[in-house]
């Protein structure tokens, strides 16, 4: 039931995570669930809040693109949903190590 529950999020991630205003807000719609009841289910799960989830999840779609094409890390910000470029960098910096701009020169090599 777990996995089920992870999978439509999932699911619903990835045929909006571009999109910069999709927040929590919004995936509760989606879900048809409250964002206290969010949270609990992500926690069961084992999964952190919420936001961390999705934000993880576009930055999981960031590093792709890094690696699948050779855009502009803004560009790169944009597609994945980040609307604040520094912040896609620091939160890239924190989830992988590794500012975007220096990924991309160790994925090339």
């Amino acid at each position: 039931m777990e996995e089920d529950f992870l999978n439509k999020i999932r699911i619903i991630l990835e045929n909006n995570f571009s999109e910069t205003n999709f927040d929590i807000t919004q995936l509760c719609q989606e879900l048809g669930i409250s964002r206290p009841h969010l949270h609990r289910k992500l926690i069961e799960c084992g999964e952190n809040s919420a936001s961390h989830y999705i934000r993880s999840f576009r930055l999981q779609k960031a590093k792709i693109i890094l690696e699948t094409t050779d855009l502009r890390i803004s560009e790169v910000a944009y597609q994945s949903g980040f609307s604040n470029l520094s912040y896609f960098s620091t939160s890239f910096l924190n989830e992988f190590g590794l500012p975007p701009s220096e990924y991309r020169k160790n994925e090339s090599l």
